[in-house]
């Protein structure tokens, strides 16, 4: 019986803008969410026994939260957290045990990230007199990050082994 269960705050999230380095980001919390569209193909041929759907593409999207530190402001050169910019993003859901960075670009990758390729969409920042300067960055995915310039395959969600 399985019951190995992850404790949230040694699951980071690491940022790679396109052209910049990998950020592991100091987060209070992250989510991420994989959808597909769904079309409806029921046809005569089911005899009235309920609706079908088949899968179309795929998408993905993400809220990472955090606390502003003014050591480590997001909006510097790196991690470079604006709206607008692509990179690929890693949603730990495992713990990693050694340096992190994204697949392929750094040592081997240990832990369970999901990588995924994404634009942010909409970065947020919120001040409140009994609390702590925070911000927070939503993404979508975009298929494109990181093709500047090369002629590789698009990006795709990658799962964590096992």
């Amino acid at each position: 019986m399985a019951n190995n269960f992850q404790r949230g705050d040694l699951c980071p999230v690491v940022f790679q803008p396109i052209g910049g380095s990998p950020v592991t980001l100091n987060i209070t919390s992250h989510n991420v969410d994989f959808t597909s569209t769904l079309f409806e193909v029921t046809h005569t041929g089911l005899n009235g026994a309920g609706v079908a759907r088949i899968a179309g593409k795929q998408d993905a999207s993400g809220t990472v939260k955090a606390d502003y530190d003014s050591d480590l402001s997001p909006y510097a050169a790196s991690p470079n957290i604006r709206n607008g910019v692509s990179g690929v993003i890693l949603f730990y859901v495992g713990a990693p045990t050694a340096p992190v960075g994204v697949t392929g670009q750094q040592p081997p990758v240990q832990g369970k990230p999901l990588q995924v390729p994404v634009i942010i969409e909409k970065v947020h920042y919120e001040s409140a007199v009994h609390n702590q300067v925070k911000f927070s960055f939503e993404v979508k995915l975009n298929v494109i990050a990181g093709l500047a310039g090369t002629s590789n395959p698009p990006l795709q969600i990658v799962y964590p082994a096992n």
